[in-house]
């Protein structure tokens, strides 16, 4: 789903040297899930220029509730993203540089909507998110069904 949040510009599908978002950013990020520590994988390349690929892992928390509006919704946040990996040339060797630079960029928050509605017959279904989490490298998600 995050790569597909990347594909469509939910998510940033470039970043700059300092990890913020930017259309011409030279790193192309991915996401990938892996059981162990930090199942949460995040994937950076740089393709012009000294090419690399990194790999930050993280654990994500995540929490539901509703929004402004009253729509139920995920709450992901990061902050303990590390820097696991680190391929290429001038960049493998300046590992501690690296996780300095991007340290801010490796916290993350975002909200996204976790709930959907949809018609069966003459009824409209509701399904939503009521409670997420993380247990180790397993998501939980508690899901709600309505109908009218």
């Amino acid at each position: 789903m995050g790569n597909k949040a990347i594909e469509s510009g939910e998510l940033p599908q470039r970043l700059n040297a300092k990890g913020k978002p930017s259309k011409s950013g030279e790193y192309r990020p991915g996401l990938s899930w892996a059981s162990g520590e930090r199942p949460a994988k995040i994937w950076l390349w740089r393709e012009q220029d000294s090419c690399m690929r990194a790999r930050i892992g993280a654990t994500p928390q995540l929490s539901a509730g509703q929004n402004q509006d009253k729509q139920q919704e995920v709450r992901v946040k990061v902050e303990d993203g590390t820097i696991e990996d680190v391929e290429g040339p001038m960049l493998l060797s300046m590992g501690a540089w690296v996780q300095s630079l991007w340290a801010d960029a490796i916290k993350v928050s975002k909200a996204v909507a976790a709930q959907t509605r949809f018609e069966v017959g003459d009824r409209s279904l509701t399904v939503a998110v009521q409670h997420a989490r993380v247990l180790g490298d397993v998501v939980e998600l508690e899901l709600s069904a309505t109908h009218r």
